[in-house]
């Protein structure tokens, strides 16, 4: 048997997705020892977990950890050969060795609700988060007779925020009805905020674009604001919708509706990117996510 290796933070993850490096980084800040595990389209490490002895070896050497962050793929292609999701088979095995060697996660106690939209907006709203007026169907009608000048977004996945008038065209409509409901709501304006919880304390970022979704292509401004949330009762409410559904790092996105001093909750993201913000943060957010897991 070889010698074992013990690392403070195993990162496993894909090999294109930009949240790797900022995290090693802010561990080499921290004196904690790295081992990342990481796949790509034309690279996969050699991964064997055996239940009987709870051993794990990874590229021929046996290594265990105290510690673990792990990202799903998005950046690489999921289906193989046999139409397989190999991005799935990653994340799965990964977590699964994770969670039952007992060692630190973020989001370990998460529920269910986390990743339901409809849901965390409801209870935003019953934890005294403002939102805007919000309709979820895929009736035409009732669509159509939505606000004047609405947006609608997916009710699952990370897709982008359109006008409802342009999306309406393509809906696929059959018999008035469309194949799936949407998120319609009121059209909100810039400033727009997005809030990561991490290590037990929040951390503010405020973004300007002359885009309906500043996703789709750089913002015009992405400042970090603090620690600091300078309105009152969002640290609160954030603090509660957290708790209620087993959350310890997430990122909350608001808006602002014209003239009211409060922004507006839009949703909560439990797996969010964070590299660029860390860059506007100067390496804050990394360093909370490394001493939320290595303490």
């Amino acid at each position: 048997m070889g010698e074992t290796i013990v690392a403070d933070l195993l990162i496993a993850c894909g090999s294109a997705d930009p949240n790797l490096a900022p995290l090693a980084r802010a561990a080499e800040r921290a004196g904690r020892s790295v081992l990342a595990i990481v796949h790509g389209a034309s690279e996969e490490p050699g991964f064997s977990w055996d239940l009987e002895t709870g051993r794990l070896r990874v590229d021929g050497r046996e290594v265990e950890a105290r510690a673990a962050f792990l990202r799903y793929d998005v950046f690489t292609p999921s289906a193989e050969a046999r139409g397989l999701d190999r991005n799935a088979a990653w994340y799965a095995a990964a977590m699964g060795w994770a969670m039952a060697g007992g060692m630190k996660l973020l989001n370990r106690d998460m529920r269910q609700g986390a990743n339901q939209k409809p849901y965390m907006l409801k209870l935003a709203r019953d934890f005294g988060l403002a939102t805007a007026p919000t309709l979820i169907s895929n009736v035409e009608a009732d669509l159509r007779a939505f606000a004047e000048g609405a947006v609608a977004k997916p009710v699952a996945g990370g897709g982008y925020v359109r006008p409802l008038d342009a999306a309406l065209p393509d809906a696929g409509w059959k018999d008035g009805r469309s194949p799936m409901p949407a998120i319609v709501q009121e059209r909100l304006a810039y400033p727009e905020y997005r809030i990561y919880l991490a290590d037990g304390r929040f951390h503010l970022f405020e973004i300007h674009s002359p885009l309906l979704d500043y996703r789709t292509a750089a913002p015009s401004s992405l400042v970090y604001r603090g620690e600091t949330l300078p309105w009152p009762g969002v640290a609160e409410g954030l603090t509660r919708l957290a708790d209620t559904v087993g959350i310890d790092f997430c990122a909350c996105d608001f808006k602002t509706r014209s003239g009211e001093p409060v922004p507006l909750f839009l949703e909560l993201n439990s797996g969010p990117m964070f590299a660029a913000y860390d860059l506007a943060a100067e390496g804050r957010l990394a360093d909370a996510l490394v001493s939320a897991l290595t303490g």
